[in-house]
């Protein structure tokens, strides 16, 4: 067997031992997730809506996992031997599996973590902490929208403009989500440019 290929086998054994270690503590955290999740009682889902900041971040590990493929494509001879006998050229065969996985570990959890909108209110989740917002639409007493690049922050205060939580929607989401407060609650939507 060539030099290349085992290289190759190599990066590509450290990528599923990291995959393995990644998707593990996602199932995990999904368990926990959804057993504290039962003690919710906001009725039944009626749609999820995504963070949009998600996809820079899925984005840019899929950029990482791009320019180091673009290096081992490119390069002559990436599994040289420097003077400590170490092997450097491995670590461009192992760091794109490392970028995939990840990549695809943030959305799995993206897409576990989405924003649900349910029949008796707002359950805001977030991605990377283990904090939920359960939102009764009877305690929503004002919603303020503030629109930023390539989202929409929306604040949703109580009566006593207490902020209850926030949550970033897209613009599909935000119409979505509009239509939904303006039918189920008295709250008033104030939309800030």
């Amino acid at each position: 067997m060539s030099i290349f290929w085992q290289y190759v086998i190599s990066g590509l054994y450290v990528g599923f031992v990291y995959a393995i270690l990644a998707f593990g503590a996602l199932a995990y955290r999904q368990i926990i997730d959804t057993m504290n999740l039962k003690e919710i009682k906001l009725g039944e889902e009626r749609y999820l809506l995504f963070d949009p900041r998600v996809f820079i971040s899925v984005g840019v590990l899929f950029l990482f996992f791009c320019i180091f493929v673009a290096i081992i494509l490119n390069t002559q001879d990436v599994y040289y031997t420097d003077i400590s006998n170490t092997s450097p050229g491995l670590i461009y065969f192992a760091l794109p599996a490392v970028f995939a996985v990840s990549a695809v570990q943030l959305y799995l959890r993206a897409f576990w973590q989405r924003t649900s909108v349910r029949t008796q209110g707002i359950l805001v989740r977030r991605m990377l902490t283990e904090q939920f917002f359960p939102v009764a639409f009877y305690d929503i007493g004002k919603v303020q929208i503030q629109q930023e690049s390539l989202w929409s922050v929306v604040v949703i205060l109580n009566i006593h403009e207490e902020v209850l939580c926030t949550c970033r929607v897209s613009g599909i989401g935000l119409e979505k989500l509009l239509n939904t407060l303006e039918g189920n609650s008295q709250c008033t939507i104030e939309i800030n440019n």
